[in-house]
């Protein structure tokens, strides 16, 4: 893989006979939940959504992504490609959060993708990326660059987000995660991670934390 380096930084039964999860319950929660946010009246209690969507297998790569993530960077030595970036990458990881209006999530973003694996950390140029608000929803796209991303941000405490959607190549339609589509397993091309609002306005998203290899986005106006 070449990279370059940083210069900066959801049972009813279908037609078919499958099994597969009712969409009302998720349109009428992210409902209560939008208006929840917009109003500032958001409790813990109320920002679980995401957690009745997600596949089981894939709730790890949300809840551990931290700690997956340092691990992964552990494992990195002298020889790895990128090696001289993995203090920037530890910084970025560490990087105070604060939370903000959601609001000021919304429009477009440069982003840099940051991709980190057992060969190295391969990090590439600004891509364009966008968040918007979608019929109550929040869904970001990453619109550029031959690797794409879509999918909904879910808020989950303030400050902290967390992503389910898709990945899909140049421009290949958009995949939904999976559990949005009808399926009750999860496909590969399922994509699950984190977001967090950093103190200083930019954001990082923590994508697909496995033991083996991670991603970051880092959004700058």
């Amino acid at each position: 893989m070449k990279g370059q380096t940083m210069s900066g930084w959801r049972r009813n039964k279908s037609k078919t006979g499958q099994a597969v999860r009712s969409e009302w319950p998720r349109t009428l929660a992210l409902a209560v939940v939008a208006a929840l946010v917009l109003s500032g009246a958001l409790r813990a209690e109320q920002v679980d959504v995401w957690r009745s969507l997600i596949h089981a297998e894939h709730l790890a790569a949300v809840e551990q992504a931290p700690a997956r993530a340092k691990a992964v960077l552990a494992q990195l030595g002298s020889d790895d490609y990128g090696y001289t970036e993995l203090d920037q990458v530890r910084a970025l990881l560490d990087a105070e959060t604060s939370a903000r209006p959601a609001d000021r999530l919304l429009g477009k973003w440069r982003c840099r993708s940051i991709q980190i694996n057992d060969y190295g950390i391969f990090s590439y140029p600004p891509f364009r990326c966008q968040i918007r608000q979608v019929e109550g929803e929040w869904d970001f796209r990453k619109l550029s660059g031959s690797q794409r991303r879509s999918g909904s941000l879910y808020l989950d405490s303030p400050g902290n987000w967390v992503f389910l959607g898709g990945s899909h190549v140049n421009d290949d339609p958009p995949r939904h995660y999976s559990g949005f589509e009808g399926s009750i397993q999860s496909q590969p091309s399922d994509s699950v991670g984190t977001l967090q609002t950093l103190a200083d306005g930019q954001l990082r998203m923590l994508l697909d934390a496995d033991s083996g290899s991670f991603e970051l986005y880092l959004l700058e106006r």
